[in-house]
């Protein structure tokens, strides 16, 4: 059998917001932009999403022992 050599790429990054001041666009999840090193914002970051997710489960939660 012939020896098959795949070569192996890296996954590329989801950049899906930019910087407010110069543009660049960010790495989801980073706090600072890479190239003006300003804080990027809070939608960026993964414990806004965790924050959001838990803040709905525990509101669904309340609304449903309201209602009993």
């Amino acid at each position: 059998m012939p020896d098959l050599h795949i070569p192996s790429q890296r996954p590329r990054t989801r950049r899906l917001f930019r910087c407010a001041l110069c543009g660049h666009r960010l790495r989801f999840g980073s706090s600072q932009c890479g190239a003006c090193w300003s804080r990027t914002p809070l939608y960026n970051r993964v414990g806004f999403y965790r924050g959001l997710g838990v803040g709905l489960v525990v509101l669904t939660a309340l609304g449903f022992l309201m209602s009993l």
